[in-house]
Parts: C-alpha cells; structure tokens; sequence
C-alpha cells in the first residue's frame, strides 16, 4: 500500500495509470486519514490494491516493456542492423559470449 504526495511528475506519467493508491496534495486531510485507516485495518483492502498496482505496475514498467520500448528507440537510430537487448540469462550468454553465473556484472543489463 502507498500514500503518495501528488507531485508534478506523478501527476503527469503515474496518476493516469490509475494505481490504487492514497494521495495527498500536499498536506492531510480528515478524508485522507480516513483512508490510510481503512487500508491498516482491512487486510483485503490491501491484498486488492497491491494486486491491482502489481498489475498496473507489470503492464506498464516491467522489464519486458521497458526492453520493448528501448528495442523500439535502438530500431529507429539504427534501422535493421540495430541490435536487439535481452535481459533473459540465455541471450545475455550468447550476445556476450560469457557465463553469466561466471561474470554476473559484465552481462548484467
């Protein structure tokens, strides 16, 4: 569970992606004391909204997308020849020749 400040950024990028979560503008409130309470108290209130933002979370910021996403921008500078990221352990050994147990940190991306 999170109680967050509604600061610019999350306004803009987080915000719409409409995580469950207890948001404040800038200070607390009655209606916002309330909520926390409800969340501390309700274990299935907090099992929904870590799912549901474990959910949102995956879709949105995992590994998978953001490998997409830089797959995506790589492409458009480089065209067909661009390489392709992987974060799986069997393509990091092949694209680099190296064991990963071996050298963790020089395949690590």
């Amino acid at each position: 569970p999170i109680l967050i400040n509604r600061y610019d950024n999350y306004v803009r990028d987080i915000e719409p992606k409409c995580f469950d979560l207890v948001a404040i503008d800038g200070f607390l409130n009655h209606k916002t004391v309330q909520s926390v309470k409800e969340v501390l108290k309700s274990p299935l209130r907090r099992k929904k909204m870590v799912e549901k933002n474990y959910e949102i979370a995956t879709a949105h910021y995992s590994y998978s997308v953001l490998r997409k996403h830089l797959n995506a921008m790589i492409y458009n500078i480089f065209g067909e020849s661009a390489p392709r990221i992987c974060f799986e352990p069997k393509c990091r050994q092949q694209e680099t020749g190296l064991d990963q147990e071996k050298y963790p940190a020089q395949i690590a991306v």
